[in-house]
């Protein structure tokens, strides 16, 4: 990797729709935060979107979930990418499926290219009280 790249924006939500023509993207459903009445808690699908500048040629991005006290990986993808040229923003899409969160707090979500980290977001997952619906 000749450059490092740059984060321009990192958003988590629950689905990615692409435009055909133009290929403009919509952001269903995003949150900096969820919730859950037990845990471990298992969510379907976790989209993120990522935007990057400054990189040049193919890079291998991946996006990993982590639980920021104890570091554990909850879930990783891994997509290949390529900068045609350092002022081309890339927009990656990454889905992570069928993660299990072990237990309320906060989870982090890291982009890296070529393994070095150029993105960070944290969400807090709570649990919800069961006893004050009652």
């Amino acid at each position: 990797m000749e450059e490092k790249p740059l984060g321009i924006s990192l958003v988590l939500c629950d689905q990615i729709m692409t435009e055909i023509i133009g290929q403009k993207c919509t952001l269903v459903g995003v949150f900096s935060s969820l919730y859950a009445h037990t845990f471990p808690a298992t969510l379907a699908n976790l989209c993120v979107f990522a935007q990057m500048t400054n990189g040049r040629g193919r890079v291998n991005t991946s996006v990993r979930c982590i639980k920021a006290d104890t570091m554990q990986l909850i879930g990783k993808q891994e997509v290949e990418a390529e900068f045609n040229d350092p002022t081309q923003v890339l927009e990656q899409k990454f889905v992570l499926r069928g993660l299990v969160f072990p237990q309320a707090g906060v989870y982090s979500i890291d982009v890296f290219c070529d393994e070095e980290q150029v993105m960070e977001t944290r969400f807090q997952f709570h649990q919800l009280n069961t006893a004050a619906r009652r």
